[in-house]
């Protein structure tokens, strides 16, 4: 699954690996509020010490910076006990879960989305239509590297490249040479599931 804020954003994710816990950690608020009857006095509350203590700072002039101190403190302290890790990581201990990360620089999204397309061995190629926009040099390009074209098709190939201008046939050519050496990388890098139940 690729994962990224939007179509054109700078840094993607792919997990690999089994569906259903992939679809656990992406498809499930990764907030928790605990079950406390301290915490629904505490925001009941809330407003009426607010209220109190901008009426106390207003009032002790001098007082405002300590306040602000104190609050700041206690922020640092709440944001330290409840980091950004620490649902995931709960979520992978009670339903043993390991997870391997590896990251990746590549020269553009068309290489990445090209080494991805080899990696799923899949015929096909739709998946990157809201990624990249469709047009014959980008299918000539998934159709290669898709391995849809067998060496009977091979002559086929060469004809869909000469229906191609000399600018588009040289981006096939250099984004299929980057594709290939992505692919080389991460499949030696990862060596195969990042993502895999215990």
């Amino acid at each position: 699954m690729l994962v990224a804020t939007h179509q054109n954003a700078s840094t993607w994710y792919l997990f690999v690996g089994d569906r259903g816990i992939i679809d656990s950690l992406l498809n499930k608020p990764m907030i928790r509020i605990p079950e406390q009857k301290f915490t629904a006095i505490w925001f009941k509350n809330a407003h009426a010490i607010q209220l109190l203590a901008m009426t106390f700072v207003a009032s002790q002039k001098g007082w405002d910076g300590v306040c602000l101190l104190v609050l700041l403190a206690i922020s640092a302290i709440i944001k330290l006990s409840f980091r950004n890790t620490l649902i995931t990581r709960m979520f992978c201990e009670a339903n043993g879960v390991a997870i391997k990360s590896e990251s990746f620089e590549f020269s553009g999204r068309t290489a990445m989305l090209g080494a991805i397309q080899k990696i799923s061995e899949s015929k096909a190629w739709a998946w990157m239509d809201e990624i990249l926009s469709p047009c014959p040099r980008r299918e000539v390009w998934a159709k290669d590297l898709s391995g849809t074209h067998t060496d009977a098709d091979s002559n086929h190939f060469e004809v869909e490249m000469s229906s191609l201008s000399e600018f588009d046939r040289g981006w096939v050519l250099v984004n299929k040479s980057l594709a290939d050496r992505a692919y080389t990388m991460m499949v030696n890098a990862v060596k195969g599931i990042v993502i895999e139940a215990v």
